[in-house]
């Protein structure tokens, strides 16, 4: 879920590992606010069980 209104987010990519899935993806920052460049996410749960919404957690600093 794109929580960011003027965020873009490019493919993700997707990888399973044992039973858990891996998504990862880029957000580019809009340019209106403090925080801007790209940050990079992700998000691991069991494949079985995708969660209806979450954000990921950022892993770089832009």
């Amino acid at each position: 879920m794109n929580r960011h209104p003027s965020a873009g987010a490019s493919c993700a990519n997707v990888g399973l590992v044992g039973s858990n899935a891996i998504v990862a993806w880029e957000e580019t920052k809009g340019s209106q606010g403090l925080a801007e460049g790209t940050l990079i996410r992700y998000l691991t749960f069991p494949f079985n069980q995708p969660p209806a919404e979450s954000a990921g957690c950022v892993v770089s600093n832009p």
